[in-house]
């Protein structure tokens, strides 16, 4: 199964590898605390005339790790933050709630469909964005 996200092209082999990176971004959500809403894009010189494609097999479930900035912007006289999700060969900024959301749900379209395509898909039909805690199971 092939998923573009922007210029950033992904091919999964397996259910199990969907999960994984979905799970990935589901664990971002606690590290959003100060994130803007909707933070503006600014636009890069250049953008206009093209821009550079990335594409990755995911084999397996990839690993991933977290990790939260803020920064101290004069021009703008506030702290801004935002999450860094490190996961193999792409890290991934989280810069706003709105972007991290409409993501999400994506994920969850890519998820369904993954569930339905692939022969490992009923073993991993539990929604990975729901972050089971110890409580989950008593």
């Amino acid at each position: 199964m092939i998923v573009a996200f922007g210029h950033v092209m992904m091919t999964f082999h397996r259910a199990e590898a969907v999960c994984d990176l979905i799970a990935g971004f589901a664990s971002v959500r606690s590290s959003l605390v100060g994130v803007d809403g909707h933070a503006p894009h600014r636009a890069q010189p250049g953008t206009q005339f093209g821009a550079s494609a990335t594409s990755v097999v995911w084999l397996g479930g990839p690993e991933h790790s977290v990790v939260a900035h803020s920064r101290y912007v004069p021009e703008q006289r506030r702290t801004v933050h935002w999450a860094d999700l490190h996961m193999g060969p792409i890290t991934w900024r989280i810069t706003d709630r709105v972007g991290y959301d409409t993501l999400m749900e994506e994920l969850r379209r890519v998820h369904r469909t993954a569930v339905g395509v692939f022969v490992d898909g009923g073993r991993f039909r539990r929604d990975p964005t729901k972050i089971l805690d110890a409580f989950d199971n008593a």
